[in-house]
């Protein structure tokens, strides 16, 4: 973790999770704990959102 985030400190390893926006849990000893497929965003906890402005006016096109 601390390769992956830069730091030495748990807590500082978690602001950085949070902030580049990687899915972890709080280990009971305060380190975080992650998986590849979090790291890579294949098992996505956000889900979809289909209301989001992509930049395109479909309204336009009738």
């Amino acid at each position: 973790m601390e390769q992956l985030t830069g730091y030495k400190l748990p807590s500082k390893q978690c602001k950085a999770l949070e902030k580049a926006g990687i899915r972890f849990l709080r280990r009971p000893d305060g380190r975080p704990s992650t998986t590849r497929e979090w790291l890579t965003g294949s098992a996505s906890h956000h889900p979809a959102n289909n209301d989001r402005d992509n930049g395109f006016n479909l309204e336009a096109l009738s």
